[in-house]
């Protein structure tokens, strides 16, 4: 299946056609392609880190991996050995304080992760701003339960932030490497570089396979989708879809980001 393709270029212009396509899909898939090909400056920062993850979980043994394990907070390093993934789960607030501990490899990165994770900051806090403030469009002014505005650029308040998943699968052909869930987040933005999520037909309950999008500069769209959260917060308005991962011909990766994870 195909999903809508967003211009961030004419959000950032204001264009109320795309600002209504934006929420009327929201509203109805709950999921698009972001064309970011007006932000080639920003996104040069994402193939080493991509380069790195690689590097971290392919030439590092379990140890040395299980060394940066956070069970606690849910946090860290984590091997799923019966369906080939490997992840590392790392938290903005720490990144932002300084106290974030990285493995070597990705410590070598260490700015392009901070200029990455700022950029994408910037573009789930505009577009989670934009859908809040067209709330008109959804039918009611009273239409979220609480307030969430969130864009320093058009408030005095201060921007939200999303933690980075950086995952690698590496198993065979259709296994499922994560079953059907809602995201616990306003938005979640992934990164990738090969077909991985099937999305459940609000309709039909058909599970269909997202194709990759390429944007005019011959980047894979990332893929937005809604959040359980949001949906919530907007009195069920906004759609957060279901949707899974499942291997496809070959590895995986993936750089995903969740906007507010837990608010």
């Amino acid at each position: 299946m195909s999903l809508q393709v967003i211009s961030y270029s004419k959000l950032k212009a204001h264009d109320e056609a795309e600002i209504k396509t934006l929420v009327e899909t929201t509203c109805s898939s709950g999921a698009f392609f972001l064309d970011l090909s007006s932000e080639t400056e920003s996104l040069a920062h994402l193939n080493p880190v991509l380069d790195a993850q690689r590097t971290f979980f392919l030439d590092n043994d379990l140890e040395a991996k299980l060394a940066y394990s956070d069970e606690q907070d849910g946090r860290g390093y984590d091997n799923f050995e019966a369906v080939c993934v490997q992840r590392i789960k790392l938290s903005r607030q720490q990144q932002k304080e300084g106290t974030l501990p990285l493995p070597p490899v990705l410590e070598a990165v260490s700015f392009q992760l901070d200029e990455i994770a700022s950029f994408t900051d910037r573009v789930l806090n505009r577009l989670s701003t934009i859908i809040y403030n067209s709330h008109h469009l959804l039918g009611s002014p009273e239409v979220f339960k609480r307030e969430i505005i969130l864009d320093s650029e058009t408030t005095n308040k201060h921007p939200e932030i999303s933690n980075l998943c950086l995952g690698l699968a590496t198993a065979p052909k259709m296994t499922e490497l994560m079953p059907a869930h809602l995201d616990e987040d306003l938005l979640t933005l992934t990164f990738y570089d090969e077909p991985f999520l099937e999305v459940q037909d609000r309709h039909t309950q058909e599970w269909k396979l997202v194709n990759t999008c390429v944007d005019g500069v011959g980047n894979h769209m990332p893929i937005v989708n809604v959040g359980e959260t949001f949906q919530e917060v907007s009195g069920g308005k906004l759609h957060a879809p279901f949707h899974r991962v499942k291997m496809t011909e070959r590895e995986i990766d993936l750089v995903m980001y969740d906007f507010c994870e837990g608010v």
